[in-house]
């Protein structure tokens, strides 16, 4: 998979470095799952949720395209 449970169940033991190299966008998903949990409380313009969705997305990509080419497995964190 992308790494990303495995990022917040280290963030979960605060290991935010192991975290990070699990999956260096677990703090952005993870924002936008608790605002998308209280999303009627905080309003924004629907612009912004689109335009803050679409760079989550690309970015997402990014990082995907990164390790799947570019990266050795030994910099996902997982082989010590």
């Amino acid at each position: 998979g992308c790494g990303y449970r495995s990022a917040i169940f280290a963030c979960f033991k605060l290991d935010f470095a192991k975290a990070f190299c699990f999956h260096p966008l677990f703090w952005l998903i993870s924002i936008e799952l608790i605002y998308l949990a209280f999303r009627k409380r905080f309003k924004f313009p629907k612009k912004v949720e689109i335009a803050v969705g679409i760079t989550t997305i690309i970015l997402m990509l990014a990082v995907w395209v990164y390790r799947t080419w570019y990266s050795p497995i030994e910099n996902y964190g997982i082989i010590p």
